[in-house]
């Protein structure tokens, strides 16, 4: 073999090997995927699982059900809000295992974008973390248990380039834990 063929196999086997650390790295990927929940953190998806996991601490009613954006053109509807304790290992998530309790919100109906127009966050000086996931729920770590909470309804300008720069407050929510 002369030195352009030697040097075409060893390309040859490079690409090869590349392709199969490529491969093995996304089996490894799509397997880590699998095996835990969406999101940062693990949580139920409603008030039954909670109950089944002996996690469930109370539930919360919302003042009004439906919040609708400043020109009253869209809106979402809340289902179930609960408060859960947060038993996220501190292997799996370090810094979500701090917290003692997760709020779910959960939502009936999103809006046209699966709530893109609206964010809720909690008023503070309450400590929360923020995550929404694929059960059409947002998901708050708190270390406090409050009988009454308010979330703030933020809405977008879909128009805007600035996108979230530019939102602005258009609604309370007022939770009381019955």
């Amino acid at each position: 073999m002369n030195k352009r063929e030697k040097n075409f196999f060893k390309g040859i086997l490079i690409v090869l090997f590349l392709i199969f650390v490529f491969r093995q790295c996304y089996n490894w990927w799509e397997k880590a995927g699998e095996e835990k929940p969406r999101g940062p953190y693990s949580s139920s998806s409603s008030i039954q699982e909670a109950k089944k996991q002996h996690v469930y601490l109370g539930s919360y009613i919302p003042d009004t059900k439906t919040y609708y954006s400043a020109d009253a053109s869209d809106s979402f509807q809340l289902a179930e809000i609960w408060i859960e304790k947060n038993k996220n290992s501190v292997k799996e998530y370090p810094s979500e295992s701090d917290y003692k309790y997760i709020l779910s919100m959960s939502f009936v109906r999103l809006t046209k974008n699966d709530l893109h127009k609206f964010r809720v966050l909690p008023y503070h000086p309450m400590e929360f973390a923020e995550f929404a996931d694929e059960n059409a729920r947002v998901r708050f770590l708190t270390n406090e248990l409050k009988d009454n909470l308010k979330i703030e309804v933020l809405e977008r300008n879909p128009k805007d380039q600035k996108v979230w720069t530019t939102e602005k407050s258009i609604d309370t929510i007022t939770l009381v834990r019955k």
